[in-house]
């Protein structure tokens, strides 16, 4: 996550694109549509990293999104 924050908000001028592999996008999607729980428990996995539910701290999702941070001058982007 750390790193499409960085690549959306840091505005590097060298940066010609972002490779996102299996990292979250869109924390309120990904929360709102779990993984199978017998695989993952991904819900559990995000309260954990973000200290807390969706209803708890929605901002928090929001601001973990980086789907939040894309702009019309955002690099190019392939998840």
């Amino acid at each position: 996550q750390i790193v499409l924050t960085a690549a959306y908000t840091l505005h590097e001028p060298g940066l010609k694109g972002v490779i996102n592999i299996y990292g979250p996008a869109d924390m309120v999607w990904g929360y709102a549509h779990p993984a199978n729980p017998l695989v993952l428990n991904s819900c559990k996995l995000m309260e954990d990293y973000l200290g807390g539910t969706y209803a708890q701290i929605p901002e928090q999702y929001v601001a973990s999104s980086g789907t939040e941070m894309l702009t019309a001058s955002s690099v190019p982007t392939a998840a």
